[in-house]
């Protein structure tokens, strides 16, 4: 027997961004039950027109062991990044793409999360003026 995927509730990081915004609208449109995880300071722009069909945390004010226990997470897309653009300090982007995602990871085995999908780049460059696409690349390889 399926369920429908109005039972079905996806944790979603990086709604704010590009892949994610776009994710976003996707899911609700599915009928998925969405919360999102986004830091206090990201910009809402690309999907204020949903905010009210989601749930959202502020991931840098907030624990995330809270949002898995509330929210009974079926599914774990893992979306967010941090490319350095803002000249983060290396163990920020570091958190951010190695640390953060393992903590996702940790909680979703707590709480049997059964579909676990986490993005990778698509940059290929990693030396020259770019030196913050170097620590993002390594990061998420990592």
């Amino acid at each position: 027997m399926n369920e429908s995927k109005s039972n079905k509730t996806i944790l979603l990081t990086g709604a704010t961004g590009f892949l994610g915004s776009h994710l976003t609208e996707r899911f609700i449109e599915a009928g998925y039950k969405l919360v999102i995880v986004k830091r206090s300071f990201s910009s809402t722009e690309r999907i204020d027109h949903l905010m009210d069909k989601l749930t959202s945390y502020d991931i840098d004010v907030s624990a995330i062991d809270p949002v898995f226990k509330n929210h009974g997470i079926d599914i774990v897309v893992h979306t967010a990044t941090n490319y350095g653009r803002n000249k983060e300090k290396l163990s920020e982007i570091v958190y951010s793409n190695l640390v953060f995602p393992l903590e996702l990871l940790e909680c979703s085995k707590k709480y049997n999360v059964k579909i676990f999908l986490n993005t990778d780049t698509f940059s290929a460059r990693e030396d020259g003026p770019l030196d913050h696409i170097y620590a993002y690349n390594l990061s998420k390889k990592q």
